[in-house]
C-alpha cells in the first residue's frame, strides 16, 4: 500500500498513529499472517509520478476521443442543417426568423444534443464503476471486505457539463452559421418553386 504523509506529519508520529490502529486479534495471529503495520519511506521507481503519466495519457485518449465524436456530430449538424433549408426559408420568407435567431435555434439545438451526450456518458460511467467495483474490488487476498468511494466529486460533475456545454457551443457554431447563411439561397428556391 501506499500512502501519503499529511502535512507536517514525520514518519514517527505516523508509525505511531498506525501501531493504534492495528487490530486486537493481530497480537494473536499466526505466523505469516498480519501482525503489525509499518511506515517506511518508498524506494525504487516513484509510484506517483506513473500513476500520473497514466492519467495523463488516459486524459489525451479522452480529449481525443471527445474531438473525433465532436467533428462527426458537427458533419451531422451540418448536413442535418443543409437538409433544413426549406423549411428556414419558409420561415424566413414569412418573417418569422431571422438570421440571428435561426443560429440561436441550431446554438441549443446543438448544446442541448452534448448536454445530454455528457449526462449519458457520466450515468454509464457511473454503472460501470458500480459493476466493476462490486466484481472485481469487494476482497482482499485475505478474505477481508474491502470498500472503495467510487461516488463522483462535484468537480467531475461540473467539468462534465462545462465540457459538454463547451463542446456543444464550438462544434456547433460552424454548422449554426452555415446552415443560417445557406437560407437565402433556400428562400428564392422555396418562394419560386412555392405551388
Amino acid at each position: 500500500m501506499v500512502g501519503r504523509l499529511a502535512p507536517g506529519c514525520t514518519m514517527e508520529e505516523a508509525r505511531a498513529e498506525l501501531a493504534t490502529l492495528v487490530p486486537v486479534s493481530w497480537a494473536h495471529a499466526a505466523e505469516g499472517d498480519n501482525t503489525a503495520v509499518t511506515v517506511f519511506p518508498e524506494r525504487g521507481a516513484n509510484q506517483s509520478d506513473a500513476e500520473v503519466r497514466l492519467v495523463r495519457i488516459l486524459l489525451l485518449v479522452a480529449g481525443v476521443l471527445l474531438l473525433v465524436c465532436c467533428a462527426n456530430l458537427a458533419g451531422l449538424l451540418t448536413a442535418r442543417g443543409t437538409a433544413r433549408v426549406r423549411e428556414f426559408a419558409i420561415r424566413a420568407s414569412i418573417g418569422g426568423a431571422g438570421r440571428l435567431r435561426l443560429v440561436r435555434q441550431l446554438l441549443t439545438e446543438s448544446v442541448l444534443l452534448a448536454v445530454l451526450g455528457g449526462l449519458l456518458g457520466k450515468l454509464v460511467s457511473l454503472a460501470l464503476t458500480n459493476a466493476l467495483g462490486s466484481m472485481f474490488y469487494s476482497m482482499d487476498d485475505e478474505g477481508h471486505a474491502l470498500s472503495y468511494n467510487f461516488s463522483p466529486e462535484p468537480a467531475v460533475l461540473l467539468i462534465v457539463c462545462g465540457v459538454s456545454i463547451g463542446a456543444g457551443l464550438l462544434f456547433g457554431l460552424l454548422p449554426a452559421v452555415r446552415s443560417s447563411t445557406c437560407w437565402r439561397q433556400g428562400a428564392v428556391f422555396s418562394l419560386s418553386t412555392w405551388p
